[in-house]
């Protein structure tokens, strides 16, 4: 890994004891060709190795991961990647969440958990953020099985991470991100 910001910041994940680093191997966007994006991420998946940690393919709207079909190729080319799987942008690019959790349940690192709201489903994923918004569970209006997911996981033994994130407040953050903790905290505690 040449760069520097990188190596440090895999350093200090293995001198804290954690289990992952995010994946980030150089330009992540749509126009970077799927073999040169997953070339890269092999090497950086290396480079974390040295220093006893894994990397973490975070799925993303707008990313070179974008849809099933990219992530189970990148899974397949980088056999040794971890996935921080985050179910709201993989549910808003069409993709499998309980399928996805069932195929790579022993490499997911962590997972994101955010409801759906359709603003203009008539526009397409290369406008994502005027298509959609994300929304504390259960106030979405896409179907994301989310509450399935977190019981798949609890069924399956999940001990890792679970995260709430929203990027989208109509009103006090505070307010939103209990609404999820809370429904989370029914499955997992």
């Amino acid at each position: 890994v040449s760069n520097n910001n990188q190596e440090l910041g895999m350093m200090t994940t293995s001198a804290m004891g954690k289990d992952y680093v995010w994946l980030m191997p150089g330009d992540a966007t749509r126009k970077v060709e799927m073999d040169v994006y997953c070339r890269r991420a092999n090497r950086f998946i290396q480079a974390a190795k040295r220093y006893n940690v894994k990397a973490a393919l975070h799925n993303h709207l707008g990313a070179r991961i974008e849809n099933q079909g990219e992530l189970d190729h990148f899974m397949k080319e980088c056999p040794e990647a971890a996935l921080l799987l985050d179910i709201g942008h993989l549910h808003g690019a069409g993709g499998d969440i309980l399928g996805t959790i069932e195929k790579y349940y022993d490499r997911i690192a962590a997972v994101h958990f955010k409801d759906i709201f359709i603003k203009d489903a008539s526009l397409g994923l290369d406008r994502w953020t005027e298509r959609l918004r994300f929304c504390e569970l259960g106030a979405g209006n896409a179907d994301e099985p989310w509450l399935e997911a977190a019981k798949l996981l609890k069924k399956l033994g999940y001990d890792k991470w679970v995260l709430v994130e929203h990027d989208t407040h109509l009103r006090d953050p505070l307010i939103d991100l209990k609404v999820s903790v809370d429904a989370l905290k029914k499955v997992f505690c």
